[in-house]
C-alpha cells in the first residue's frame, strides 16, 4: 500500500469510530425525547386541587357559605351551600367562574329560598348548588 492508501485508511478507521458515536449520541436524543413525551402526559394528568380550593374562599362573600365541595372524576366540580342574599349567591358565582381553573363554566344547578335557623333567628336564604367542568389546576 501507498503512503498516501495508508492515510486513507486510518482516516475511514477514524470515521467509523465517529459514526459510531453520533449513532450512540442519536438514540440517547430518542430516549430523551421520549421521556420528555412521557413526562408531558403525567403533567396533563396531574389532578390536585390545591389551588382551586385556596382561591374558592377568597371570593366568598361574608354573608355567603359553603357546605360541601366535590370533585368527582378529576375534572367535576359541585358546590353547594347557601346565602342569605341572592345577590351575594350571585356575586360568587361569576367570581368563581372568572377563575382560570373554570373558564366560565361553572353554572348553578338548584337554586332554591329556604328558611333557616341563623343564630337563633328564623330567616330567608338562598340555598344553592353550582356543577362545572375543571380545565385546568393550575402551576404546581
Amino acid at each position: 500500500m501507498s503512503k498516501e492508501s495508508k492515510k486513507l485508511a486510518r482516516e475511514l478507521r477514524k470515521d467509523k469510530g465517529l459514526e459510531k458515536k453520533m449513532a450512540a449520541f442519536d438514540q440517547q436524543i430518542q430516549r430523551l425525547k421520549q421521556r420528555e413525551t412521557e413526562v408531558e402526559q403525567i403533567m396533563a394528568q396531574r389532578s390536585n386541587p390545591k389551588n382551586i380550593l385556596a382561591e374558592i374562599p377568597k371570593k366568598i362573600p361574608k354573608d355567603l357559605w359553603i357546605d360541601e365541595i366535590i370533585i368527582k372524576d378529576k375534572h367535576n366540580i359541585s358546590l353547594s351551600g347557601g346565602a342569605i342574599s341572592y345577590a351575594s349567591l350571585s356575586s360568587f358565582i361569576e367570581k368563581i367562574r372568572k377563575l382560570q381553573y373554570f373558564s366560565g363554566n361553572l353554572v348553578p344547578k338548584d337554586t332554591k329560598t329556604e328558611t333557616i335557623d341563623y343564630y337563633g333567628k328564623k330567616i330567608r336564604a338562598s340555598v344553592f348548588t353550582a356543577e362545572g367542568k375543571i380545565v385546568t389546576f393550575g402551576e404546581y
